[in-house]
């Protein structure tokens, strides 16, 4: 049942994506877009919440709850900015960086380590993304720089690293709830 939710995660995103990439194009400021995407998933959330006991709630997980959605709002926002000024091609392959940069913030800040599986992963992404870079040009210093010189894969670095730091809180949001639970 995994495998379901897993693909569906996937097709939902990448739908998504183009989606508001679309909607971009057509001028629209990234805080409509963000907005309308948030008003879409409340009211799909909207059913699920007479399974909630709010009284098992405490203000350390208000806290944390808040914000990661704040860091979460925020990278949204930059990731919609990535989207109108990148090429999903150029795009999508920074998305792998999402599981390098929450990693670094897990071993920082929750004194997460990952397996050595984990790490070979990471190293398999750091490695094989240099594949994907654009060539360098003579006049440029390295296909690094080059690929930071564009403002959108800017954005969405900053879009990767505010949805981490959200993640730190998100998780710490959970653990809070299963202690009281």
């Amino acid at each position: 049942m995994e495998i379901v939710y897993v693909c569906g995660r996937l097709i939902f995103s990448l739908a998504s994506n183009v989606y508001q990439k679309k909607l971009s194009h057509q001028g629209l400021h990234p805080f409509y877009i963000v907005a309308t995407t948030y008003c879409v998933l409340s009211l799909l959330a909207t059913p699920f919440l007479g399974v909630i006991e709010l009284s098992h709630l405490t203000y350390n997980f208000w806290v944390n709850v808040s914000l990661a959605s704040l860091f979460d709002v925020a990278g949204w926002m930059f990731l919609v900015l990535s989207l109108s000024k990148t090429d999903l091609s150029v795009f999508g392959p920074l998305n792998a960086y999402k599981v390098v940069v929450s990693m670094l913030l897990a071993m920082l800040f929750l004194n997460e380590m990952p397996s050595v599986q984990g790490f070979l992963g990471v190293l398999i992404i750091i490695v094989g993304s240099f594949f994907l870079m654009p060539p360098v040009l003579t006049h440029q210093a390295s296909r690094v720089m080059s690929l930071f010189a564009d403002k959108g894969v800017r954005a969405r670095f900053l879009s990767i690293i505010l949805f981490s730091i959200g993640t730190i809180f998100l998780k710490k949001s959970v653990k809070d709830l299963c202690k009281s639970s």
